[in-house]
């Protein structure tokens, strides 16, 4: 029995990379998991937790570590709600399973656990904590350097490959839960959205080795749209505040390189797919048959065709540069300069 496939897909902010996900929604029965998959990349997450383990390797790193990936498992587990907390619902939608799967997960991966207290901890209080428990160490304390401490930390000593085999059958599992959810075969595909960070090619092959039958899925755009498209999107907050016209295109050419400094490196990995955002509208019946190759899906599954993913009211959002205010044009020529490779004809 082959390992079924699990679709990451996604862009470089404001390039269209949802168009994967909705074509995806639109397959009968649904695989995807309908949010964002952070359990990789997010702070504290699996990737961070990789690194303080088997790279830093310091107890107290590690014990951060293990304290703040509970935590934001913790966040991510939460239902969704308006008038509750902010939550990803990971719990719900994996049938009730995301805490105790990172429970026993979390488990697997400790010795055993110990009390501690370093200076990290005593930085994160307000100066009045940190005074009530210098009084309280003053007098009631005859050795502070043997003093128990009130976190708890844990003992981790298994090697980098055990460490992979643990994460491996972990995300597994979550990945079967979602299939349960979504009432569909255990050999089904999963489609987990935003989970990868497309930056970094060394990344990518990291999660790999969580996720070897992973394929990767990355929508690119034009960049003269994306830069006009900023003023109603939410990704110019990676822009300076308070500056227009040269200064504001100068700031976003800079940023639009940096994100895509591997990007050619990246082409080249295995099981790894790139997409403009534009031949999803221009050419959608080629462009979708292709995705649909790279992906070993049936097109007879796409019984939803436009339901989530409609061309016509996408080509709103293409070419914008074309007919622009006149003081815009300079702008979008310097992006024509110093983008020339990015854009698209």
């Amino acid at each position: 029995m082959s390992n079924p496939l699990v679709f990451a897909y996604g862009g470089y902010f404001s390039t269209g990379g949802a168009v994967v996900r909705d074509i995806f929604q639109e397959f009968e029965p649904r695989f995807d998991m309908p949010c964002e998959f952070r359990l990789l990349r997010e702070k504290g997450a699996i990737l961070d937790l990789d690194n303080a383990i088997n790279n830093n390797m310091s107890p107290e790193i590690v014990g951060l570590a293990v304290r703040e990936f509970l935590w934001i498992t913790d966040q991510l587990s939460r239902n969704a709600g308006r008038f509750t907390k902010a939550g990803f619902s990971y719990n719900k939608l994996t049938n009730g399973k995301f805490k105790e799967l990172t429970r026993r997960y979390v488990n697997s991966l400790v010795d055993y656990e110990y009390p501690m207290n370093w200076h990290y901890h005593v930085f994160k209080k307000n100066y009045f904590r940190q005074i009530i428990d210098k009084v309280y160490k003053k007098v009631f304390v005859k050795n502070t350097r043997t003093f128990k401490g009130n976190y708890i930390y844990p003992l981790i000593t298994l090697n980098e490959k055990e460490f992979i085999e643990k994460t491996k059958i972990y995300l597994n599992s979550i990945f079967n839960s979602i299939r349960e959810y979504r009432e569909i075969d255990e050999q089904s595909p999963v489609g987990i959205h935003n989970a990868v960070s497309n930056l970094n090619p060394l990344v990518i092959k990291r999660v790999k080795k969580f996720i070897p039958n992973l394929k990767v899925f990355i929508v690119d755009r034009d960049p003269r749209d994306i830069y006009l498209n900023l003023s109603k999107d939410s990704y110019s907050r990676y822009l300076p505040s308070g500056i227009s016209g040269i200064q504001k295109v100068e700031a976003f050419i800079r940023f639009y390189k940096s994100i895509r400094i591997h990007k050619e490196e990246i082409k080249k990995l295995k099981n790894v797919y790139f997409y403009k955002f534009e031949d999803f509208i221009c050419d959608y019946d080629k462009t979708i048959s292709r995705l649909f190759f790279d992906a070993n899906l049936d097109p007879k599954n796409h019984v939803l065709k436009f339901r989530y993913f409609k061309p016509e009211k996408s080509k709103d959002n293409m070419h914008q540069w074309k007919s622009i205010p006149k003081n815009l044009i300079p702008e979008i020529k310097l992006i024509e300069k110093d983008l020339n490779k990015y854009l698209y004809s």
